[in-house]
């Protein structure tokens, strides 16, 4: 496919895959891609829009040689105050918020990603009703669009190897009572360098016949679904030469992730239990973990998600259906400090329903 965009020039995408039954048990897949994203008409061309912010200045004093900024932030600051001949070291006495702009970007060009999956699909016919598959993929996207806030627009700016696309979205004062502080900074979308991510996907499903097992006797029929992910690789390169952030294991890109569905049918009963799980994702970076008086240990990560849903069907006839349940119902709860992660603050909660069709 060619595509020609009035802002950005013309594209290509394509793709390209293989599916080989070896026999009726085994099956292998794969395919190869380039798939391109055009900017929208948001990300071009939003009005813009006054806004403001509340910034901590990685230049001040109590900033510059903190946290995980390695060691370009000291030498940026350096260069960009010397730039606008304000000495270090600088302290930022004012507490009012920082006024800034928000709109688009008529410069943004295509997202483009490079991706290859390959898999195998088990049905043996040893076990009738089963279906497993496993899938490998990797994924690479160059010029992924991206907004940013104004905090990590001013981070990033100090944080990065100099030039980069950042310190161009914020102006420092010469004079006044302050100078040198932050006086204004554009919100925007940006093309950054590269989104990386790799793993795999596996899935079950077995419909289970009791009939198949010698069992005479009507005792309903049973199903069983379980969808994971196991997350290898995802790494964010905001700007081409700046350090990989590896997200993985951070909220939000656990390294497995698990649904499990039980459903049970008799006759016009339907009753299922669901299973959603995700692994424990780091609360502190490894440097700061790495300062043992930092926190206690017990806080350095984030519990698991682990919820048990139930819910229970029963069809009365063509036109009624009554329905109930429980989510969560071993009440796991928010970690503290947090109201929604790993679970939302509802805790245990019960619905009843009926649906109805005439």
């Amino acid at each position: 496919r060619y595509s020609n965009y009035s802002t950005s020039g013309g594209s290509t995408s394509w793709k390209a895959g293989l599916r080989w039954s070896l026999n009726d048990q085994i099956t292998l897949r794969g395919t190869y891609a380039r798939a391109v994203r055009a900017p929208n008409i948001t990300e071009l061309f939003q009005a813009p829009t006054q806004t403001f912010a509340t910034i901590s200045d990685p230049c001040d004093e109590d900033n510059i040689n903190a946290g995980d900024a390695g060691t370009n932030r000291v030498a940026n600051c350096t260069a960009a105050f010397a730039a606008i001949s304000v000495p270090l070291p600088f302290n930022d006495t004012s507490s009012e918020a920082t006024q800034g702009v928000f709109g688009g970007n008529p410069n943004l060009n295509p997202e483009t990603a490079a991706t290859y999956t390959i898999g195998i699909v088990l049905t043996p016919s040893f076990i009738d009703g089963l279906t497993f598959a496993v899938d490998y993929y990797n994924i690479a996207l160059s010029n992924a669009i991206q907004a940013f806030s104004a905090q990590t627009i001013v981070n990033k700016c100090y944080d990065l190897p100099q030039p980069n696309d950042f310190c161009a979205l914020l102006t420092r004062s010469t004079t006044g009572v302050n100078p040198g502080r932050i006086n204004g900074f554009t919100q925007t979308t940006l093309n950054v360098a590269l989104y990386t991510t790799s793993g795999w996907d596996i899935s079950l499903r077995y419909n289970i016949d009791p009939a198949n097992f010698g069992i005479e006797r009507d005792i309903g029929r049973f199903g069983l679904s379980v969808v994971a992910n196991k997350l290898d690789d995802l790494t964010f390169t905001e700007i081409a030469g700046a350090t990989p952030d590896p997200d993985l294991g951070e909220p939000n890109a656990p390294e497995w992730q698990v649904n499990l569905d039980l459903t049970w049918i008799f006759g016009d009963f339907t009753v299922n239990y669901g299973f959603n799980y995700f692994s424990k994702t780091e609360r502190f970076s490894a440097v700061r973990r790495a300062k043992a008086d930092y926190v206690d240990p017990q806080y350095w990560y984030y519990s698991a998600r682990a919820t048990h849903d139930l819910q229970a069907r029963w069809k009365v006839n063509d036109i009624a259906v009554i329905y109930g349940g429980v989510n969560n119902f071993t009440d796991q709860q928010p970690e503290i400090q947090d109201y929604n992660y790993p679970v939302s603050p509802r805790g245990r909660e019960y619905y009843v329903g009926v649906t109805a069709r005439f």
